[in-house]
């Protein structure tokens, strides 16, 4: 699966590399990730979705995927989706506890990216 998983990251950071100026989501993971993402030579704005530990692990136990069984025995795994991506640029976080004001939200993005 590790593998499958890179071939796609890789896959959308060439398109990133390409296409213009677009929304992209992804589990882009912190020390993982960054070195990809700065080398397609786009500026970012980031949105990091934001909540306590333990409302993320049961958000993910809920899902009952394949990898939900992880979130008991390998938590610490999953500890740096904590923290947002090393990136340059800046970072719009989002409380995912709260209701997402999708209007105010994309508000705050296009202010961020105003100063790129």
């Amino acid at each position: 699966m590790a593998r499958v998983q890179r071939a796609a990251s890789a896959v959308v950071a060439d398109l990133l590399a390409r296409l213009p100026p677009l929304v992209c989501d992804g589990g882009w993971w912190p020390g993982r990730h960054e070195p990809m993402l700065v080398a397609t030579g786009r500026r970012f704005v980031q949105v990091h979705c934001s909540c306590p530990p333990d409302v993320a692990q049961a958000r993910v136990r809920a899902r009952h995927r394949w990898d939900s069984a992880l979130i008991d025995t390998n938590y610490e795994r999953f500890s740096a989706l904590r923290d947002p991506l090393r990136l340059p640029g800046p970072v719009v976080v989002l409380d995912t506890t709260l209701e997402i004001p999708t209007a105010g939200l994309a508000a705050q993005v296009r202010k961020a990216a105003e100063d790129l």
